[in-house]
Order: C-alpha cells, then sequence, then structure tokens
C-alpha cells in the first residue's frame, strides 16, 4: 500500500475488538455474544460470473424489498439511531468554523471498515480499514455519514425511491456494524451534502445546496485533489467564485498507495489555501492529514451531482469528458468537444500508477 503511515496525533476513541451484542425485538441485549469484526470469517471474492449475476439480482430487487420494505418496517424502532445533521445545516456548520475541515464516510468506506468489497476503483487492506477507523473517530473535524442513519429522516416524500430503498436496506444489512463504530451522543455532518440533487425529490433544496456550498470557497485559492478524468468544476460554473484554481492529480483507481506523495506536495500551498478532494476512499485520509494546516473538503461526487442537476439527469448517467463511475459508460469522450488547455495550465503535479 505504498509507504503512507497515519498520523498518531488523534487517537481511536473506540476499540474495534470490543464485542457485539445482539439485541432482542424488545430492544434489550439477550447478552449473546457474536464475533468481533477483527475475528469474523470473511468469504473469499466471488469469480464464478453465474453466482456474480444471481448476487447482483438479489441486490437490486430482492434485498430491496427484503430488507428495505419488509425487515425496515418490522425493526425500525430497534434500529441503531445517530445525529446526523442536514446538507444545509452541515454547510452552515464548516461557514462558522474556517478551520474545520469536512469527511464523509458512505457505504464504500462503511464496507471497507466491515472487511467487505470497497468500490471497485480502490483496493482493500487492513490498513486502508484502520485509517479509516481512526478518522471516524476524530473529533477535531466533521465527520460526516449518510442521514439515513437518523432512520426516521428518509421517507417517500423527501426522497426518490432507489435512494429510500437502498439506504433502508443498508441500515438494517449493517446495524451490527453501525452500533459498533458509531457513537449515539455524537452529532454528524450528512455525507450526501455532495449528493443533493439525484437523492431528493425536492429540487429546490439542490438549489439551496448548490447556491451555499459554493459559499465556502468564494473568494480564496483552492487546490482540488482528484482522480484523472475526473475534472471537478471543469465545463460548469462550480469554482467560478474561487479567487484561483489549481490541481493535483491522482490515479482514477487504488489511490490510496499515492496519498504520502499527494500530501507532501499539498502541504506546499500556502497558508489559507482551502483544498476540495475527490478521490474516492484516498480523500478521507488526505483531508484527515491536511486538516490540521488546512480547511479540506471531502467532495466527492459533487461535480457530478451538479452536472446531472443542470443537465435535469434525476436517474443520473454518462457526463461528457467525465468520469463517472456509477453510469454504464463510465467516460464519455464523443458525445461533446473537450479543450484541455485550461484543465491543464491548473495542474501542479500528477501522481499516477
Amino acid at each position: 500500500d505504498g509507504g503512507f503511515v497515519l498520523s498518531e496525533r488523534r487517537p481511536p476513541i473506540l476499540n474495534i475488538t470490543t464485542p457485539l451484542f445482539i439485541i432482542s425485538t424488545s430492544g434489550r441485549s439477550t447478552g449473546e455474544r457474536v464475533p468481533t469484526l477483527a475475528s469474523t470469517p470473511f468469504p473469499s471474492p466471488i469469480n464464478d460470473t453465474s453466482k456474480i449475476a444471481k448476487m447482483g439480482f438479489l441486490r437490486k430487487y430482492i434485498f430491496p424489498i427484503l430488507f428495505g420494505v419488509i425487515f425496515f418496517s418490522l425493526f425500525k424502532n430497534h434500529l441503531p439511531k445517530f445525529k446526523v445533521l442536514s446538507a444545509l445545516e452541515t454547510i452552515d456548520l464548516l461557514k462558522k468554523n474556517d478551520k474545520l475541515s469536512l469527511v464523509r464516510f458512505g457505504d464504500g468506506e462503511f464496507d471497507i471498515i466491515a472487511q467487505k468489497r470497497g468500490p471497485n476503483y480502490q483496493r482493500t487492506s487492513p490498513r486502508l480499514r484502520e485509517a479509516l477507523l481512526k478518522i471516524l473517530n476524530s473529533r477535531s473535524i466533521c465527520v460526516a455519514v449518510p442521514e439515513a442513519l437518523s432512520v426516521d429522516v428518509l421517507t417517500p416524500e423527501n426522497s426518490t425511491n432507489s435512494h429510500l430503498r437502498f439506504w433502508r436496506t443498508y441500515v438494517v444489512l449493517r446495524a451490527q456494524l453501525f452500533r459498533h463504530i458509531l457513537d449515539s451522543t455524537r452529532l454528524y455532518g450528512d455525507a450526501c451534502v455532495s449528493r443533493p440533487y439525484t437523492n431528493s425529490q425536492d429540487d429546490q433544496l439542490a438549489t439551496q445546496v448548490f447556491r451555499q456550498i459554493r459559499t465556502l470557497w468564494t473568494n480564496k485559492n483552492v487546490v482540488v485533489i482528484e482522480g484523472e478524468l475526473t475534472r471537478f468544476g471543469v465545463g460548469n460554473d462550480l469554482l467560478n467564485d474561487a479567487a484561483s484554481v489549481k490541481r493535483i492529480i491522482g490515479p482514477a483507481k487504488n489511490a490510496f498507495e499515492k496519498c504520502d506523495l499527494i500530501i507532501e506536495e499539498a502541504r506546499k500551498q500556502p497558508e489559507g489555501t482551502i483544498f476540495i478532494v475527490a478521490l474516492g476512499p484516498a480523500a478521507k485520509i488526505i483531508a484527515y492529514e491536511l486538516s490540521n494546516q488546512f480547511k479540506t473538503l471531502d467532495l466527492g461526487h459533487l461535480d457530478i451531482e451538479y452536472e446531472w442537476y443542470l443537465r435535469k439527469m434525476k436517474e443520473g448517467g454518462s457526463v461528457p469528458n467525465k468520469y463517472v463511475n456509477e453510469a454504464k459508460v463510465n467516460f464519455d469522450s464523443e458525445s461533446e468537444p473537450f479543450d484541455p488547455s485550461l484543465y491543464e495550465s491548473q495542474i501542479i503535479a500528477k501522481f499516477l500508477n
């Protein structure tokens, strides 16, 4: 995983080997011990394509109905609940504190922590998992988790059906994990602050979020740390209010292996620089490490979400000349012309695999 070593200046507040307990439907602990995350055996990756296809069918159709509807309705009152700010409240918190940095945790990071398959663009490892756990427990940054962990917040009235089903399913399936690694007394930011359009029924909310989040870098010198072909803010006005824009380019895949080099380069920037990081799970480590020197915002997905908003693509999809991991066609380089001159002039360093 390269030479990166996470700083030890902020010790974790939770021991990951603490035993878990099964919670009965009465809401009381049965006292029955279950394996800890560290000792739980996890199956090896599935290579049989027919099994993968079946699992895809289960995840897309059966799990959302079984877990996201039936189990969620039955056990809603017994699921772990956490305090999560709204997207606008999260932005307001970041505006009030010039030194506060943002690190977002989504299903990809939680899957890595659970020793499951992470995103297809980041190789998992014990060191990455340990780093994410330490950052999750940091009190010096705004740690953001999906608002779905408030349990009651997402409803059919305010969320798209796909967003609602996915997160209700995920909360049920990862309930024990969340009990183990999150703090019910802590106030978290909203990890979906960078995804206000395709997840919400309220397009006006998306308008407000995009308008407000831009104020975080108005008249500031911005450095974007992003993956190759991410092109954050290129071709739209998302960064137009910044005083200047520079870029540090990391690899599109397995960026964790380049974290040490990226962080070293980033620390050369002048005081007062604001960093926007869009680099998958590696963004969490980079944002955390830079947070004691710079305001750093982990805002992966924001640019693509803004493109979808501008193009009124509520279901998402490919965006010309930008890499979109969730689209059927990840990189569309043909539908619109692209002049790379401004983008390339902003790049100050590249660290590719």
